[in-house]
């Protein structure tokens, strides 16, 4: 299917930037343990789970969403984000 603001069609083996995926890999060594180790929210205060894979992005929306008054938990990867969802 055409994308509609260009008209070009991306191959479904590529993104749209024309990059193949990257193929899935095991977790890094204790990457499970972000998660687990996350604190519990506080009774009343507002919790958000930052779910990215790059960790300065994850420290900017973590400093910007503690400066907002929310508590923070972070996850790497999809199995921690499940993880931490299932826990809640």
């Amino acid at each position: 299917m055409p994308n509609k603001a260009t008209g070009k069609t991306v191959p479904a083996d590529e993104n749209v930037n024309g990059r193949k995926p990257e193929a899935a890999t095991e977790p890094p060594a204790g990457a499970e343990t972000a998660v687990a180790d996350a604190p519990r929210p506080e009774p009343g205060m507002k919790h958000i789970l930052i779910a990215d894979d790059e960790a300065p992005i994850r420290a900017l929306l973590r400093d910007f969403l503690e400066g907002e008054s929310f508590q923070v938990s972070e996850a790497e990867t999809g199995q921690q984000v499940m993880k931490a969802l299932t826990e809640a």
